[in-house]
């Protein structure tokens, strides 16, 4: 670096300065970071052309315990430096994208402009990869100009303003392309696709070659839904329909459907989970989904006769393919049986148009015109209108060239595109809805795609900091305040603080580096408020049997609470379901065979031995999951599907609802334990544990009294949408005063919300689904309310907010 003579004295001394280090936000907000430090320019490795700042925080004998801090910055293309100056005095600011800026200023101002050609020189040496030279003193002055702090952030936002516009107008561009792809892959498969065909190609699928036997036979009608005229295609006037099984397969079932005319096979396939079946009771019915290869149809029979024995039989064999054992074995059939007897209720006009007029005088409090939304929902079932004229595309992208300059409108659109289903309206009124549709749809669809991620969110700006730390992390769990207006997402270990008591969600600041008492880091496997929200439990999944206290204001862990050491926890939970409203500072945890009370009082071994329930290794209880009534009862689901009510949670259950094979991932009950909630991958259970006088099947037996469960399943055209991929996260009841209104869960980019109400009266098709723009990993009601949801992305968090009507569709 210069002078040849001076290289090896230069290397020893490594340029090394002393100085102060500042934390830049902004122009007026500049923190000190290092109040004493030591600036080395150096070369790593003693390689040549290659250059390093770097900045080390200087221990005092008063600090001698605190380990030693330092910032280093590659000398390169990116690194951004410039002479600046601050309080009078000569500084440097430093900056690395997606990093902060810094400013550096030396001890003795003497010495500034010897380091300032150190800095120009590594920069000239590391962009030419050669010495520099004294006659080469003017051209190096260029690689460190001068500015005002003020100025060099004018410049700075000025920049990531274009660089913001630009990822914009790429992302549009992205999207437009990914749309106009996926209508010609939809329009090549039309073109490809006829009942004959698909019949040709499923039987090469669904080839077999052992000898079967009948188990059930019935007659009927098939049809096949055609999705884009909204309607159902006779395929099969008159229909042989059988289950067949093979004693080679025990427990694999098939259903064979064919003409009973010409005896060919019209239909035949295992059947499995991944139908989606639903059955019909009034109409004689049965529905299902099915995918071969690239096709992805639904299919009807209308039965003749036989539709109660088929019925059964397939409930039957459905669950013996599930739990690879034979039906006989359930000791309570036929709540099984009765799982699949759904009787969806109608409701009738005034009644219909009571509920109506309630819907739209709530919506109107917070919203004032109705139209705009309605527009906003049809434009989303017709985003992908092959339809669409060429003068359309040419408005379309005319506005998207010029979204970022139309700031008011943006501002206006607050909410991505909301769809809700409900029951099948008159010609008439489709035809008026689709009228007013068409006149703003072209606008609606800009305001989808320049929403992006962030949608009804705060400025992605305020969340980088979160994201930023945590790159190679996405969020993946929230748990949202019952005593305050917070959410808290978990990234990796890092914990965000939101605020959702507005219109958005609004990021506040992280808690960076969980860590138990000793200092080890560690990404909780669990996360739960505690205490009236100033605390935080967690699970450390490396360490089984502990669980670890965050004080909440403090943001860091401020006690671990040991277990028995045979003893582990897989999951956490409220004594009762209010109890994390109160100052309580009891807690249960749970694991595949037990359920215990945890007392953070207790010395050494927190677990209360008198307040914990065992199962014997042998029972194979596998218990996945949790709930608790306001009266501190408890609800369990298993990986086969079981669910346990128990009076205490040192007593045997009162009531076994047997599982049908499906794993359950959550569990919620309504405050009183009358009714319980629980998430399997493809559907909900709903189940009344009601049984009058006070009495219900957490303290009782139910015994025969069992109900029929109710099963929520998504419609068959949001099946056809999501491809039958269905993946339900854990669906909630809202909570607070008011009782239970309302049920949210999430499957892929959708939020889903049921009507409380209409569900426990059998109106099962009727519920509202929101898209989001990427994944959805969590959600929950805000506390108090079912007009308010929040929702964790993989990288952002949105408040939803009811503010459309609902109509008919």
């Amino acid at each position: 670096m210069g002078n040849k003579e001076t290289e090896e004295q230069d290397k020893e001394e490594n340029y090394s300065f002393t100085g102060k280090l500042y934390k830049v936000a902004s122009a007026n907000e500049i923190n000190i970071k290092y109040n004493y430090c030591r600036c080395d320019v150096n070369q790593p490795n003693e390689s040549e052309f290659n250059y390093e700042l770097e900045i080390t925080k200087i221990i005092d004998e008063n600090q001698s315990g605190q380990k030693e801090k330092k910032k280093t910055f590659a000398i390169d293309r990116i690194l951004s430096l410039s002479e600046t100056e601050y309080k009078n005095e000569l500084a440097f600011i430093v900056r690395v994208p997606g990093d902060s800026s810094y400013l550096l200023q030396l001890t003795n101002e003497t010495v500034h402009e010897d380091f300032a050609l150190f800095l120009q020189i590594a920069l000239y040496e590391t962009e030419q990869q050669k010495e520099w030279d004294q006659k080469d003193r003017e051209k190096i002055r260029k690689f460190l100009p001068k500015v005002t702090i003020e100025q060099y952030f004018r410049e700075y936002e000025e920049k990531r303003m274009q660089l913001r516009k630009k990822m914009q107008q790429k992302q549009i561009q992205n999207q437009n392309q990914k749309q106009k792809q996926k209508k010609q892959r939809r329009k090549k498969k039309q073109r490809q696709f006829t009942p004959t065909k698909f019949n040709i190609k499923f039987k090469g699928i669904e080839k077999r070659t052992n000898q079967y036997y009948s188990l059930a036979e019935s007659t009927g009608s098939l049809f096949l839904w055609d999705e884009q005229k909204k309607e159902w295609k006779l395929s099969v006037e008159k229909c042989q329909i059988v289950l067949q099984r093979s004693e080679a397969q025990a427990y694999e079932t098939f259903l064979l459907i064919s003409d009973s005319k010409t005896k060919e096979t019209k239909f035949c396939s295992r059947i499995k989970n991944s139908f989606h079946p639903k059955f019909n009771e009034s109409n004689r019915s049965f529905f299902w989904f099915y995918e071969a290869g690239q096709f992805t149809t639904i299919w009807l029979l209308n039965f003749d006769q036989g539709f109660e024995e088929f019925r059964d039989c397939f409930t039957k064999s459905l669950w013996e393919h599930l739990n690879q054992k034979p039906f006989k074995k359930v000791t309570n059939q036929e709540y099984i049986l009765k799982t699949h007897q759904n009787v969806e209720q109608q409701t009738n006009e005034k009644e219909e148009e009571e509920e109506d007029e309630d819907e739209e005088m709530a919506w109107s409090t917070s919203e004032s015109s109705f139209e705009d939304e309605e527009s906003e929902e049809e434009s989303f079932q017709n985003i992908d209108d092959e339809d669409e004229s060429e003068s359309e595309k040419e408005k379309e992208q005319e506005k998207e060239q010029n979204i970022e300059s139309d700031d008011e409108e943006e501002e206006e659109y607050e909410n991505e595109i909301e769809i809700n289903i409900l029951e099948e309206s008159s010609e008439e009124e489709t035809q008026s809805e689709s009228e007013s549709i068409e006149e703003s749809s072209e606008e609606e669809r800009t305001k989808i795609e320049r929403t992006g991620i962030y949608g009804n969110e705060s400025d992605p700006d305020q969340q980088e900091e979160f994201r930023k730390k945590s790159k190679h992390e996405i969020n993946k769990h929230l748990a949202v305040g019952t005593n305050t207006d917070r959410s808290f997402v978990l990234r990796g270990n890092r914990m965000g603080v939101f605020k959702h008591g507005g219109e958005n969600a609004e990021y506040l600041h992280t808690i960076q580096d969980i860590s138990d008492l000793e200092g080890n880091t560690f990404v909780p496997s669990k996360l739960m408020l505690h205490q009236q929200d100033t605390s935080a439990l967690f699970l450390n999944p490396t360490v089984k049997n502990t669980v670890f206290k965050m004080d909440i204001e403090r943001g860091e862990v401020v006690e671990s609470f040991l277990g028995n050491k045979d003893i582990p926890i897989n999951t956490i939970f409220p004594e009762t379901k209010i109890s994390q409203t109160t100052d309580n500072r009891l807690f249960g945890g749970l694991n595949q065979n037990g359920i215990f009370l945890i007392d953070p009082r207790l010395s050494k071994n927190k677990i209360v031995e008198t307040q914990r329930f065992q199962f014997k290794p042998t029972s194979r209880a596998n218990l996945s999951s949790i709930c608790t009534t306001r009266d501190g009862n408890l609800g369990t689901g298993s990986k086969t599907g079981e669910i346990r009510l128990f009076s205490d949670i040192n007593k045997r259950a009162k009531t076994l609802l047997p599982g049908f094979g499906d794993p359950i991932i959550a569990m919620d009950t309504t405050e009183d334990g009358k009714w319980v909630l629980a998430t399997c991958k493809d559907y909900l259970l709903v189940v009344n544990t009601d049984l009058g006088d006070g009495k219900n099947g957490f303290k009782v037996r139910m015994g025969k009294n069992k109900p029929r469960p109710i099963r929520l399943q998504l419609e068959k055209h949001h099946l056809l949408l999501l491809k039958g991929r269905v993946n339900f996260t854990a669906a909630h009841f809202n909570t607070g005063q008011g009782g239970e209104k309302s049920i949210v869960t999430s499957t892929g980019n959708f939020v889903i919300t049921w009507n409380f109400a209409k569900v426990k009266r059998g109106i099962l098709n009727r519920y509202e689904i929101k898209k989001f723009s990427d994944r959805v990993v969590r959600d929950d009601f805000v506390h108090g309310t079912d007009q308010a949801v929040v929702v964790a992305l993989p990288n952002g968090v949105h408040l939803k907010k009811k503010q459309s009507r609902i109509y008919r569709k």
